[in-house]
């Protein structure tokens, strides 16, 4: 068995959620097999997968030390995906130091590797980081994506500037063209709707093309949220005449708010 086949048997039981095994199949095809430079390298990703699902960090640090005694992060065609699982990996168990040293240590990192950051950031609350991290995408040069977009504006949403930073994270979207997408739209609802711009909020809302119910639900939500108790009954009946479906959750809180 060489290591191709290995990997292969590593990806199926990846691909089963057997984590466990995988992680015990990859220490076993290193204990039987010589010649280590010859692994292929997309499948350190798939094993740091399996280490996080394990909590495994022991073994994810030496996965990513044999990447580096290999010389696969330097790579250029693997550095990204491998580099990107790497950061991901470490933001699991919120070691940041580690995952912005696998940043800066890359010399041409690309989008995937930046989303991972972007990732981890809002996920450990590090909201004024996440807008750091987009104005630095913007000065090397690299292409947001939707997920940047959605993390960085909900990131927006919890930093104390009155929605300045949302606004120009917004301006960004209309530039790239980015603001048709149902999930930034809802975004940039949810934002404007924290720091109580309805009319912001409206004019997203009013520039859709379709029907979308998660757009819907996001203005009927945003009113609620800046006080317009009024204006987010008359929407749900307006979806109620269209057919188009209210979250449950939502409806509670506009009862609840009506009975008031």
């Amino acid at each position: 068995r060489d290591f191709h086949s290995w990997a292969i048997v590593i990806l199926g039981c990846i691909e089963m959620g057997d984590y466990e095994d995988a992680a015990l199949l990859f220490v076993s095809m290193l204990k039987h097999q010589n010649g280590a430079s010859k692994i292929p390298p997309w499948i350190m990703g798939c094993v740091l997968k399996a280490c996080a699902m394990i909590r495994d960090l022991g073994l994810g640090k030496q996965v990513h030390g044999l990447c580096q005694k290999l010389g696969f992060i330097e790579e250029e065609e693997d550095s990204s995906y491998l580099s990107g699982s790497l950061i991901r990996f470490y933001g699991e168990f919120r070691c940041l130091e580690e995952a912005n040293l696998v940043l800066h240590q890359l010399s041409n990192a690309n989008i995937v590797v930046w989303a991972a950051k972007v990732s981890n950031d809002y996920r450990e609350g590090r909201f004024e980081e996440v807008i750091k991290d987009f104005i630095e995408m913007g000065r090397h040069g690299i292409k947001k994506n939707v997920l940047v977009f959605s993390n960085v504006l909900r990131a927006c949403s919890w930093v104390s500037d009155g929605g300045r930073s949302g606004q120009g994270v917004h301006a960004n979207t209309i530039k790239l063209g980015f603001e048709s997408d149902c999930l930034i739209r809802c975004r940039l609802i949810e934002m404007y709707g924290k720091f109580g711009k309805v009319k912001d909020a409206e004019k997203v809302f009013k520039s859709r093309t379709d029907d979308d119910s998660s757009v819907w639900n996001a203005m009927v939500a945003g009113y609620m949220q800046s006080g317009f108790y009024i204006e987010a009954i008359k929407l749900l009946y307006q979806m109620k005449r269209t057919g188009i479906k209210a979250h449950g959750m939502l409806l509670n809180e506009v009862n609840l708010k009506a009975n008031l």
